[in-house]
């Protein structure tokens, strides 16, 4: 099921062209002239991208850089959406960015106008909102379950409202996502390039597409993080930019906003990322500068410090 697209064959060499490609494209967008010439007093961008722009992690943009000597080491053999071979250790002068867009701004980037219209016009309560957590719903990833026992202690999530393993079935996963206003997904997930609708979120007894999310209608729903990969990783070759991933499916179906996913994620550096985002949220922060904030701070630990970590999660919809 991971295989019909050559895109997840290329995403095991993401970290080691991304920081060139970064470079080459902010230079092509012309990013540090658009900053000086028209942004000045911007704190926020809402981004609305055209065809393959969608696709671009505009967070690890660099606006500013040095060059210096690293290790290419990175962890390739954990993610949330496939397996693959890592590349061996490689030792080279690479140029990596001092500070990089998100450093600068709070950004959302949603999929058109009409969806970000769409969620500003629905009412919804969020007055002690409840949360409901799918975690590990293949039980392959360790990673899922320290992220998921966390945030059901942070948030104090009861045990019918916290999906574990077995639980994760389809028909229990729609039936949560209509009981809950924030729904915390933590699986494997992969996006189907050649049929968009057939893109998937993996549960223990089968999958849940997006044909199906978009069938959906969830009123009390307001916040969903999709802790798994490729959830919003799409391609159009039309103008009309009807974009469609999976992230796409749940605002349509009535979330306010959804953290989704550019890539095949790493499984330990997105649970890290996932409790440094509800954290800031828990302290007032918005969505967009929860997710700017986890990002930076994930950017500390010298393990997690390369865009392939934190530069696939992405804000859309409301703040």
């Amino acid at each position: 099921m991971f295989k019909h697209s050559p895109w997840h064959h290329l995403q095991s060499y993401i970290p080691h062209f991304m920081g060139e490609f970064l470079q080459q494209l902010a230079q092509r967008l012309q990013i540090n002239q658009l900053i000086t010439k028209h942004l000045t007093d911007i704190k926020e961008l809402i981004i609305v991208p055209h065809i393959f722009l969608h696709q671009i992690p505009f967070a690890a943009l660099p606006i500013t850089t040095e060059t210096v000597t690293i290790a290419d080491n990175l962890p390739m053999d954990n993610t949330k959406g496939m397996k693959f071979n890592p590349r061996p250790t490689q030792t080279q002068t690479t140029t990596i960015s001092k500070t990089y867009l998100s450093d600068k701004f709070r950004l959302r980037v949603v999929s058109s106008c009409q969806i970000l219209s769409y969620c500003d016009n629905c009412n919804k309560t969020t007055n002690s909102p409840k949360m409901g957590i799918v975690e590990n719903a293949t039980g392959d990833l360790e990673g899922s379950e320290y992220e998921c026992q966390n945030l059901a202690q942070m948030f104090q999530v009861p045990n019918n409202l916290h999906l574990k393993y077995q639980q994760a079935t389809v028909n229990n996963y729609r039936q949560l996502a209509k009981q809950v206003q924030i729904l915390h997904s933590s699986h494997h997930a992969s996006a189907d390039l050649i049929n968009l609708l057939d893109s998937k979120l993996h549960l223990f007894d089968g999958d849940v597409t997006l044909g199906d999310v978009f069938t959906w209608r969830l009123p009390k729903l307001t916040d969903v993080f999709l802790s798994c990969c490729e959830t919003n990783l799409t391609f159009s070759n039309k103008l009309n930019d009807d974009i469609l991933s999976i992230a796409a499916g749940f605002l349509s179906a009535g979330a306010l906003s959804v953290v989704s996913t550019l890539w095949s994620v790493e499984d330990k550096s997105t649970a890290e990322f996932c409790q440094l985002y509800y954290q800031f949220r828990n302290q007032g922060e918005t969505r967009p500068e929860a997710l700017r904030k986890a990002q930076f701070e994930l950017r500390k630990r010298e393990n997690f410090k390369h865009p392939y970590h934190w530069a696939g999660f992405v804000s859309q919809g409301l703040e």
